[in-house]
């Protein structure tokens, strides 16, 4: 254990590598803690920042963290100048994407879920034209990260699980960032009464945020199967990754990480079985 939390420690730190190591570019957002965030002292931690930068260790690669936003991320993944060698991100693996771009195996299971005010506000009239809301009847500002699967995901069945007045409808409203959603939520005068997400980084913000009225919306869960996305600047890079990816969960330290960044909580029993999954024998050398 020990040694495994040092493991850890070292992945948190901004360190120098050997000489002649390679330098991956390792695209990471700063809002969706506990998965990866920027901390206040300016650099990144989170369950996937400490799985990859211990991979890339265990590689012989460097990290160089390239901050970008979730509607930007996937852009990053080709192979011109701005280009990363890999996705440092809770991005949900659908069909459409693994057509698109190669993942590892999928590194945690999430739920998507809402948050909604204790008194949901309906939205004022400037705020209708604003947001390109028409319609009869009170509309309820809903809001969702751009650049995601929420946009989709979280419109399944919303008007079956929000506790709306009868005859209100909902309105999408979708923001840049979970900073901008929150406070637009938590805002008594903000224009979301209901926010969907992942349901550990809506705790997470709600954790944060002590001025915020709002609690989960009951009956509604999505399934959401994150899994790190490969660029294409560094044909060789996949290989060499992934060798240490199977290493951060076989040595243990994907629970140390998880007991770290989600606290008290203990992995749901599809998660602990992902991480049993991975826990592969050494074999013998070929």
């Amino acid at each position: 254990m020990i040694r495994v939390a040092a493991l850890l420690l070292a992945a948190s730190l901004a360190v120098a590598g050997p000489a002649g190591a390679d330098v991956a570019r390792v695209g990471v957002r700063a809002d969706a803690k506990p998965f990866v965030y920027r901390t206040a002292e300016g650099g990144y931690a989170g369950f996937l920042v400490d799985l990859c930068t211990a991979a890339l260790q265990s590689a012989g690669d460097v990290p160089e963290f390239v901050e970008l936003s979730a509607a930007d991320r996937f852009d990053r993944l080709g192979p011109g100048p701005e280009g990363i060698d890999l996705l440092c991100d809770p991005t949900t693996l659908t069909m459409e994407r693994a057509d698109a771009w190669a993942f590892t195996p999928i590194v945690f299971i999430a739920n998507g879920g809402y948050l909604g005010r204790t008194n949901p506000r309906p939205l004022a009239a400037d705020a209708l034209d604003a947001h390109d809301c028409r319609g009869a009847g009170e509309a309820y500002g809903v809001g969702w990260l751009r650049g995601t699967t929420s946009a989709s995901r979280g419109g399944e069945g919303i008007d079956r699980v929000l506790d709306l007045p009868a005859g209100a409808r909902v309105c999408a409203i979708p923001v840049n960032s979970h900073v901008d959603g929150f406070d637009a939520l938590c805002d008594p005068n903000g224009d979301l009464s209901f926010y969907f997400a992942d349901a550990d980084i809506l705790a997470a913000y709600l954790a944060d945020r002590a001025d915020c009225d709002a609690r989960f919306v009951e009956g509604f869960s999505t399934y959401e199967p994150y899994a790190l996305a490969f660029g294409e600047r560094n044909p060789g890079f996949r290989r060499r990754f992934e060798r240490g990816f199977y290493s951060f969960f076989a040595s243990g330290a994907a629970r140390v990480a998880f007991s770290r960044h989600f606290g008290v909580r203990e992995p749901s029993g599809p998660l602990d079985t992902l991480f049993r999954m991975y826990i592969l024998p050494p074999g013998e050398p070929q």
